[in-house]
């Protein structure tokens, strides 16, 4: 049960990165989109999405998989950030979109496709 999942979290990861890529390439930015401030919820719920398979692959796998454990604590560390201090989340977000317009796309895409790869990876670990 939790390698079908697995597979289906790394098919999530590397979906958003076929939609952040493909939409940076079109000329629209997604990722830029999701990162303002008014689509806050946009945002909260792809996160809890990913924090909702994560753990639940986590709490239901034996021996307990330290990779998707990692993932879980990222999803969960950024939905905390954002509810807990969303003025300075986005001032964040917005300062790294400045500096980094080209690059910050392309590090977000390739985060993404790196977590589904560190998802078939724990399946093959443990």
């Amino acid at each position: 049960m939790t390698d079908i999942l697995i597979y289906f979290l790394a098919l999530l990861y590397s979906a958003m990165s076929f939609i952040c890529f493909y939409s940076n390439k079109a000329g629209y930015s997604f990722v830029k989109y999701i990162y303002k401030i008014k689509n806050i919820n946009i945002l909260l719920s792809i996160e809890i999405i990913f924090l909702i398979f994560s753990s639940f692959i986590l709490f239901n796998s034996t021996p307990l998989n330290l990779i998707i454990g990692v993932l879980m604590l990222a999803h969960l560390f950024g939905v905390i950030w954002v509810i807990s201090n969303p003025r300075n989340f986005y001032e964040a977000m917005e300062e790294s979109i400045d500096f980094h317009a080209g690059l910050f796309e392309q590090v977000i895409v390739a985060t993404y496709l790196l977590a589904a790869l560190a998802s078939l990876i724990s399946r093959a670990i443990f």
